[in-house]
Order: structure tokens, then sequence, then C-alpha cells
């Protein structure tokens, strides 16, 4: 009989592997896959517009799960999208608005691809024409104009998938009663909103960062209770054709920061970036991108399940108070670009503890009399808990000495102590230093446990 010490070692990626099923439904404002809320942190381009493909690992391991693609795309695409846990929204284009002129071939067209994805797991719902309520108020100067073919596309479409959502997306124009009408062919609702630099007229409410929230609450108005996409600014103004000339500024860290979480603490039910393909690959953008789409995805368990407060005004100073398992979370936005030194922030009275954690920071402060005293640059965000686990603890449990056998299985049992889920990670068993077997583990929830077998067979 000889014992076997078995060496296990977890390597973890920065991926969060989400599992899809073949439908996407709709719970209240949320969106469900395998019964479970799932909240879109997506992206329409890569920078310079390259292939997708090549690059879903990296969106994954960055924290996207969501990208943009055509209709057509091919179902070798979809399942490494699903392998890589990213869902697809394919863009039914103006193939959704069916004019006389072109009916049948459109709805040809739809029925041959909307048959061939709709089953598919990677599968996340459609998006519908891109601003058409604007392209028909603005550009073609005549509300309404294809309206009546947009929801007779909007029925043909769920006569072939009644599962799947359409995502009809606006421009950040015209009035509620106006995108209503429109809205009518979407399950769920969206707004694009590019507000810098400041002041840049691209909108009709404020020309300041904080519209982007703003847009939210008024798609809640539009909606009424729908889910909502929020399309957010990756590029500059002066990126995009004709001009080309990249003068003006792309958002900078704080201000991508600042529109993701405004727009999540207005009622974003998903997150998704546009504009990546007229940047290049070495702008700073697409690291700030990357950035606080880890940070979405890693806050993602106390969006899609918290209890929340009204929201409180101090000085300029946006306080969202959350709860999410007994722990509270504090959202502190500075809505100015002035910055505020030494500013004291009031914490709800069942606060626990005498220390808060500021997520995201490395750093924690002191809670004296109720209140903890923070500084903000303009447009920080600070995220305020007195939740004390880590964000990510795995803990593996596994006897440590195996018989020589034929064939040995091994139960690992995993436990993740932390808030956040994990990224998929490899468990790997070693004797004396050599590999002898691996396993590829899918992400865990937080404070979740997963037992998972390892099969081994010992040599002498």
């Amino acid at each position: 009989m000889h014992g076997y010490q078995v060496g296990l070692f977890i390597t973890l990626f920065q991926v969060l592997l989400v599992t899809l099923v073949s439908s996407t439904v709709l719970g209240g404002t949320m969106i469900m896959h395998n019964g479970k809320p799932f909240f879109p942190i997506g992206i329409y381009h890569y920078p310079k517009g390259l292939p997708l493909e090549p690059r879903l690992e990296e969106l994954s391991r960055a924290g996207f799960n969501t990208v943009l693609s055509g209709l057509t795309s091919s179902i070798e695409f979809m399942d490494k999208a699903h392998e890589f846990g990213i869902g697809v929204l394919p863009t039914l284009g103006w193939n959704m608005i069916l004019d006389p002129g072109g009916e049948e071939t459109k709805k040809a067209y739809l029925r041959e691809h909307i048959e061939r994805l709709k089953d598919h797991p990677a599968l996340l719902g459609y998006e519908a024409p891109d601003e058409i309520a604007w392209v028909d108020f603005e550009s073609l100067k005549k509300p309404g104009q294809n309206l009546e073919a947009l929801l007779k596309g909007y029925e043909f479409i769920k006569s072939i998938d009644p599962v799947n959502p359409i995502w009809m997306n606006h421009a950040p124009r015209n009035n509620v009663e106006y995108l209503k009408s429109y809205s009518e062919a979407g399950d769920i609702l969206g707004t694009d909103i590019y507000p810098v630099p400041d002041g840049n007229r691209h909108s009709d409410l404020d020309q300041s960062l904080n519209c982007v929230g703003q847009y939210t609450e008024k798609l809640d108005r539009v909606g009424e209770g729908r889910p909502i996409y929020m399309v957010l600014q990756g590029f500059s103004w002066d990126d995009l054709p004709p001009i080309g000339s990249r003068d003006s500024p792309q958002p900078n860290w704080i201000e991508t920061r600042f529109m993701a979480y405004d727009a999540v603490l207005h009622g974003a039910n998903g997150i998704i970036y546009w504009g990546m393909a007229y940047t290049e690959i070495g702008d700073a953008i697409w690291e700030h991108l990357k950035r606080i789409a880890s940070e979405l995805r890693d806050i993602t368990p106390v969006i899609l399940d918290s209890t929340r407060m009204p929201m409180e005004l101090d000085s300029g100073l946006e306080i969202h108070h959350w709860q999410h398992r007994g722990y509270k979370y504090l959202f502190v936005l500075n809505t100015q670009r002035s910055s505020k030194k030494d500013a004291s922030v009031k914490l709800p009275e069942d606060w626990s503890g005498e220390v808060a954690s500021v997520l995201f920071e490395g750093r924690s402060l002191d809670v004296t009399g109720g209140n903890l005293v923070d500084s903000f640059q303009g447009l920080d965000v600070h995220i305020y808990t007195d939740d004390p686990r880590p964000d990510i603890s795995i803990g593996v449990g596994n006897p440590v000495l195996l018989e020589k056998d034929e064939k040995a299985q091994l139960r690992v049992d995993l436990m993740n102590s932390g808030r956040s889920p994990t990224p998929p990670f490899n468990l790997t068993l070693t004797t004396d230093g050599k590999i002898v077997s691996q396993a590829r583990i899918a992400g865990l929830d937080g404070t979740s446990t997963r037992s998972v077998d390892i099969e081994w067979t010992p040599m002498i």
C-alpha cells in the first residue's frame, strides 16, 4: 500500500463565467438567465474594429459578459462566446422594419436567422434598429414614419421567438410620450449618452456628466418598469469619422467610473459601451473600460440583490444606501467637478463596527460618532461598506493521502467565503511536483460551495 501526498493549486483568471441558457426572460426589471438575475456588462466593438471572436477570452477575463454582433453570426462564434461566458445580442437593423416594399424578403431573412439562433445558449435577445425614433424625427423629418412597420416587425419576430427579448435603444432626445410609442417594439429599453466633454450638446437634458443618471430615470418613465441597458461612452467625439482628428478628450478614468455608477444607481440593469471601433488599441480609454468592467463584475451580486433606500443629497454629494445580505453599502458620488476635502459622510444608524472599507481602493476609514471623513476629487465615487468579508476567498478541503489503485476519485470541496463571484480557475493535482490531473472549475457565486470530482490513477 502506498500513500500519495496530494497538492492542490488554484490559479485564478480575471473572468466571470456566467452560465447561459437557451432563453432569456424578464423578471421585474431584471434580466434572468437560468432562473438567476443577470447584469449585462457589454461592448459593441473591440478597438480599431478588430474582430471580436479571437478576443472573446480577453473580454471575458476583463469582466465583459455581453457583446453585440450581427444576426448572421455563425454558430461557431456563438459557441465560442458561450465557452467564455459571454452572451450575444444580435442586431436586427432595418430588417425589423417590415415596410411594404421589402416585407417578404425581410421576413424570410429574419425567419432564417432567428430560427437558427433562438435556442442557442449564448443568445441574450435581439437589438432593434438603433435610435429609430430619433431617425424618424430628425433625420427623416417624419416623426412616426416607420412606427407601424416597426411594430409589425416586432409582432413577426415574436411569432418566431416569443421568449427572447428585443432591446430598443433610443437617442438622448425626444419627449417621453413620443418614445413610448416606439418602445412598444421593445422588451428592454436603452439610451446612448456620450457627454464628454461637458457641454457638447449631445443631449436635450443637463450638459454635464450628471445627465447619465437623468436619462436613466427618463427611460424608466418611458418603459414603466421595463429593464434598462444604458449605452455609455467609449470614445472621443473627434475619434469619429469624418473628423478623425483625435483632438477632443476621451473619457478619463474618473469620468468613466462616474458615468457607470451614475447609470447603475439611477436604475440601469445593464451597461454597454459604444465607440471602441474608432479608437486605437493603446488608447487609455480601453484600459478604463476593462477596469470598470472588472468593478461592475465584482459588485454585480450587490446590484442584483439589494434593498435600496431613498437617495440623499448633501453639499453636492449624492448618497445611495443599499443593503445586501445584511451588510450596508454606501455609494457616494461627487456630482460636481470641484473637489471636496475632508467631507463628512453620515452612515446609517445600524452600521456595524467602527471601520468602513472602501471598495476597489484598498483602504478603510475610521467611523466616529456615526460619521466618516473622506476627500473627493471632482466626479469621484467612493463605495463604503461594513461587510467584513473579502471580495473573493476560496477555501479547498480535500484528503491529503490517497491509496494506490487503478483509478482514484478525488472529491474536492470548494467554498467561496467572499462577497463577490469568483472567476473560473484551474484546479491542479500534483505529486512530487508533477502535474497528474487538472480540472477547469466554473466560477462560484459569492458565499457558495461546490464539490467537484477529479479522476486520478496513482502510479508507483
